[in-house]
């Protein structure tokens, strides 16, 4: 009997236990998230005055009835799920400043952010925004108060709220604005209201209600007659409030309420309400979404659904089977409890009417190849949409590689959904490309790239002669090929199979550029020659514009020094030739009579002399008067400047004076020997 005492305290002891630690966790978790959030506050309060400090401006006093103000707004954002300035019933910053006791008359102001989950980020945020710096900058503020409230179940989580007041009410000095007035206590709150009869650990709600007469915000304290109290947080005055609790053990409690303001002053506790809490027999309904599932209940297999009626309180051992197979690649597999226990074998303790359903999905077998070398295969939810996704491309070895091609029901997108609903299996199809890469120097290469094996590739060069400056080119001259299936030659566009990784080489010649400039003749040998190449370079040594205009070849200047018309050099460079003409025009000097001299070829601008031999004696002498046409003189030898074509002919006359007097002297003498021998002849018949 002893032994069995024993054991029964041994259970109660480690119930008890149980019962602290889950109540002592979540305390302690409260408590925790608590000291974070304390914290983040006071570290904001290092920043914002730190920055004020830097900025020239005194800090900012922690004021109680500011941060009030501030905690109060963040909480109720936090609660309600919303982010404003004003509540939902419209009250303003001003008025919820003024509702927690701060009702000084100097300059007021406000900031909150909502989602940052540290004091620095939101510093940041706040320092980045003109509004919302200026207040933290603003000399007029000497007190602030800091709310921050956390709440999983909200839209951004973290809400922070800053309430600034000119006046200084920390009592740590400051001033402005009126001095504060005395403190009321709260009004008696009213009997809590709520029900007369209950389940132990359930919850029950109680309302009560209390104003203070300053309107400072209220906060409740809660006695609920088993030892323990709940305290709210702060609440404009007048605000009905609502508190729950539950009851561990049968009985009958006293439930009694007191209200105290923000100032610290407290009512009277109210009138108590009672409730009478018992442990009742429940029922608990065990059940399956598939039909015909097998539940052990403390050792013994039911078919689902079963109900059993339980006393509250009372703990019982289930389990199911994890997978149920119905058929070859299909399964039931136990997914959890609706009530969401996720453990097929579970303990459950009767707290109310219930229905706790073991929860299956049909899942099918489904195998897929994403890639060559891995076939993969899973158990999936009947209707679950696989998206299923290849690579583009696989790399195996450098210039190898395998291209997807398609997936079996002729698709050729790279991913497609797939809707599991029976068991299955699909793979992708692949081709093994090999790469052709080439190299050149110059010009551009075409028909790189990759290509399916054993496809037949072109490839050239375009162009194939590339011209470099100041005289030099490279022309195309072979393909030097590596790989399965390359080419070596001279072909300018060979085709190539593609069996493995190729690569082609262009091979290219250097060329010089041999130029001749000339002004007359038609050169030969000029154009581009291999490197150390021997030219041969002819050109006319005389080439005639026209009869009496003619140039004379007289040798090269640039890059050879030679005076022949045809000469042979080696091309080691580019090379410009120019050829070095004179030119030279031709002197005709003429005459009717006597010999010329001085006719011929002479240089441009060059001075010659030319002249004429009179003719040999003549009854009637020719007489020498100058020169006619290009030159004008009466010398018999002149001097004449080449700077053209040239022509000088001798002008001559007949000079008949001579000839003259001896027919005068004939004539006279004719008549003399007349007149002579008349007068003879007179005498003779005339004597005297």
């Amino acid at each position: 009997m002893r032994n069995y005492l024993k054991q029964d305290y041994g259970k109660i002891l480690v119930l008890l236990i149980s019962i602290i630690i889950t109540i002592s966790i979540p305390r302690l978790k409260i408590e925790q998230c608590e000291a974070s959030l304390e914290s983040e506050k006071s570290t904001f309060l290092t920043l914002i005055n730190q920055y004020r400090q830097r900025n020239g401006l005194p800090p900012l006093s922690l004021s109680n009835t500011l941060t009030t103000a501030a905690q109060l707004h963040s909480e109720d954002m936090a609660s309600r799920n919303y982010f404003s300035h004003t509540t939902p019933e419209g009250k303003t910053f001003v008025d919820r400043i003024r509702e927690a006791g701060y009702t000084y008359a100097t300059c007021l102001g406000e900031n909150i952010a909502a989602g940052f989950s540290t004091a620095q980020e939101v510093f940041e945020a706040w320092k980045n925004s003109p509004g919302h710096n200026q207040n933290m900058l603003d000399p007029c503020f000497k007190a602030i108060g800091i709310g921050l409230a956390y709440s999983a179940s909200s839209t951004y989580k973290w809400y922070w709220t800053t309430d600034f007041g000119g006046y200084d009410d920390s009592g740590s000095g400051g001033g402005g604005g009126s001095t504060p007035s005395l403190n009321n206590p709260p009004n008696r709150p009213e009997k809590p209201s709520g029900p007369g009869f209950g389940h132990i650990d359930e919850e029950y709600a109680f309302i009560t209600v209390s104003k203070d007469p300053d309107g400072d915000p209220v906060m409740y304290i809660f006695d609920w007659g088993d030892g323990t109290t709940s305290t709210t947080s702060y609440f404009p005055s007048g605000t009905p409030v609502s508190l729950s609790h539950s009851w561990s053990n049968p009985g009958s409690y006293s439930i009694k309420v007191m209200a105290k303001d923000k100032r610290g002053a407290s009512s009277s506790w109210s009138s108590p309400t009672m409730i009478q809490i018992i442990i009742p027999k429940l029922e608990v309904t065990l059940a399956s979404n598939i039909l015909g599932i097998e539940i052990s209940v403390d050792g013994v297999k039911y078919s689902a659904p079963s109900t059993f009626r339980w006393f509250k309180k009372t703990v019982h051992n289930v389990s199911v089977l994890e997978i149920v197979e119905f058929t070859e690649g299909g399964r039931y597999f136990f997914k959890g409890w609706s009530d969401g226990v996720k453990n097929r074998t579970r303990t459950i303790t009767v707290k109310e009417n219930t229905s706790i359903i073991a929860i299956y999905e049909v899942q099918y077998l489904f195998t897929y190849r994403t890639h060559p070398d891995n076939f993969i295969s899973n158990w999936y939810p009947n209707g679950t949409v696989l998206n299923l996704s290849v690579e583009p491309f696989i790399h195996l070895n450098y210039g190898e590689r395998l291209v997807f091609r398609k997936w079996p029901n002729n698709a050729t997108d790279l991913t497609i959904n797939i809707i599991v609903d029976k068991p299955g299996f699909i793979e992708a199809l692949w081709c093994r490309q090999f790469l052709v890469k080439l190299y050149s120097p110059y010009g551009m290469a075409h028909g790189e790239g990759w290509y399916d094996e054993g496809s037949i590739v072109k490839i050239w060069i375009d162009p194939h002669v590339v011209e470099l400056e100041n005289g030099i080119r490279m022309v195309f001259e072979a393909w030097i090929g590596e790989g399965h299936g390359s080419y070596s030659g001279f072909d300018l566009s060979p085709a190539i199979i593609a069996k493995g990784q190729i690569n082609e080489t262009a091979l290219w010649r250097t060329e010089y550029l041999l130029t001749i400039e000339t002004e007359y003749g038609n050169p030969s040998g000029a154009g581009w020659y291999n490197i150390s190449s021997i030219a041969e370079i002819f050109i006319e040594p005389v080439v005639y514009d026209s009869p009496v205009i003619r140039h004379v070849f007289q040798g090269w200047e640039g890059g050879f020094e030679e005076n022949s018309n045809n000469v042979t050099l080696r091309v080691d460079t580019p090379i410009v030739l120019k050829a070095v003409w004179n030119t030279e025009y031709y002197l005709n000097v003429s005459s009717e009579y006597g010999e010329v001299w001085g006719s011929g070829w002479y240089l441009n601008n060059s001075y010659v002399s030319f002249g004429v031999k009179p003719p040999s004696f003549h009854i009637v002498p020719y007489v020498f008067e100058g020169w006619g046409e290009d030159a004008y003189s009466r010398s018999l030898n002149a001097t004449i400047i080449m700077d053209g074509p040239k022509k000088v002919v001798a002008k001559w006359r007949r000079d008949y004076t001579w000839l003259t007097l001896v027919l005068i002297i004939l004539i006279v003498t004719t008549v003399f020997a007349y007149h002579r021998k008349r007068g003879r002849q007179i005498i003779r018949v005339s004597p005297a």
